[in-house]
């Protein structure tokens, strides 16, 4: 509790997804209402068509309006259906709430950025996964199987975690240079990996 001390300067981006139903979400101007509790994304987008499947000036008004889930990438459909069981109705998307063809509103909205990650109840990382269309709700494979200790010559053979930081060393996301801003301004962290999460706040840290 003693992280939302950190959100600065408590107020809500210019938008914002709002989780309508479990298929459904619309684009909300976040500006005029009360603070809320959301959760930003930070994801890798991949190889793709910066378009694809984006908020742009064609769509916006639409959007508007109670869109289907679908028409999003597949690590934002996870995403939202992450948050939407956390109990949490708001999602902070870049793709999805900057207007991805209007010069304008990119450079608007860029300098912005500290505010919406530090003002996010917390940030979901999907921190190895490479591109936007990766599943991030999937069988854990790892722990579908006993866990046995082995012996090889003389040496005790056992499953063994990477700690955060051994993980941050390997993952994609490490590579993007915006990640620094979002990790460290960010008052709460949940790293979402295909194997298990890592959560990472001020004052605790937990595998």
């Amino acid at each position: 509790s003693q992280c939302g001390n950190l959100n600065w300067p408590r107020k809500n981006p210019t938008r914002l997804l709002r989780i309508v139903s479990e298929t459904h979400i619309q684009i909300i101007d976040a500006r005029n209402i009360d603070f809320v509790q959301y959760v930003a994304l930070s994801y890798c987008w991949g190889s793709s068509l910066i378009f694809e499947a984006s908020t742009v000036e064609e769509n916006i008004a639409e959007r508007k309006k109670p869109f289907p889930i679908t028409d999003l990438r597949k690590t934002i459909q996870h995403a939202i259906a992450l948050v939407r069981r956390i109990g949490i109705y708001f999602l902070w998307v870049d793709s999805a709430c900057i207007i991805q063809d209007s010069k304008d509103d990119w450079e608007s909205e860029a300098m912005l950025m500290a505010e919406v990650y530090s003002n996010a109840y917390f940030t979901l990382f999907t921190i190895l996964a490479e591109d936007a269309d990766a599943a991030l709700i999937q069988p854990r494979d790892t722990w579908a199987y006993p866990e046995q200790l082995s012996h090889l010559g003389g040496q005790c053979l056992s499953i063994a975690s990477l700690t955060l930081n051994e993980l941050k060393q390997l993952a994609t996301y490490s590579t993007r240079a915006w990640t620094l801003q979002e990790e460290k301004i960010s008052p709460r962290i949940l790293y979402w990996t295909q194997q298990q999460m890592y959560w990472s706040c001020a004052t605790q840290e937990f595998t």
